[in-house]
């Protein structure tokens, strides 16, 4: 069988940048179980979902799935994988 080429299928997502300036819009926004840790430019949000543990950091993208899970993105990654849905 000869070797294809797939595109990654793209899907509707919500996310929020997390920074210094809107933590508390960052925690409502996570509903799975969470915990901060640090302040300022040196805060994490600490994030339990299905896969596990994962880590936010300032200036991260958090993403929330279609199995309402959330997970952190660096700003580079989210750049590359999600173009904003203006038309939202």
């Amino acid at each position: 069988m000869a070797k294809k080429q797939f595109k990654k299928k793209s899907a509707q997502i919500e996310a929020l940048q997390f920074t210094v300036d809107n933590v508390e819009e960052t925690l409502a926004f996570i509903t799975n179980p969470k915990t901060v840790e640090g302040t300022g430019a040196d805060m994490i949000i600490i994030i339990q979902n299905d896969k596990g543990t994962v880590t936010a950091t300032i200036n991260d993208w958090i993403v929330e799935t279609q199995n309402n899970n959330f997970y952190p993105y660096n700003p580079n990654d989210f750049n590359k994988m999600y173009v904003e849905d203006k038309a939202k």
